[in-house]
C-alpha cells in the first residue's frame, strides 16, 4: 500500500511540531493501518532528501555504554 505524499508533509510537520518522536508514534499518528517498515522507507527517503535527521539515541540519556 503506498503511502501518498500528503503524508510526507504531515510527518515533517509533526517533527517540527515535536522535535523528536519514534518511527512507531509517527506511524500510529499519521498511518495506523500501514506496516512499520513502510514509515521506515519514507523516513529514510525524507533523511535522504535533508528534510529530517535521525538519533542514534534508543534510550533515555543518550547514547553509548551507561546511558
Amino acid at each position: 500500500m503506498a503511502m501518498p505524499p500528503e503524508i510526507d508533509h504531515a510527518v515533517v510537520a509533526a517533527l517540527f511540531q515535536f522535535r523528536i518522536a519514534t518511527t512507531e508514534q509517527l506511524r500510529v499518528l499519521h498511518t495506523p493501518e500501514a506496516r512499520p517498515e513502510q514509515m521506515r522507507r519514507r523516513l529514510r527517503r525524507l533523511k535522504g532528501e535533508g528534510l529530517v535527521e535521525t538519533s542514534c539515541c534508543r534510550r533515555p540519556g543518550g547514547c553509548g555504554p551507561g546511558s
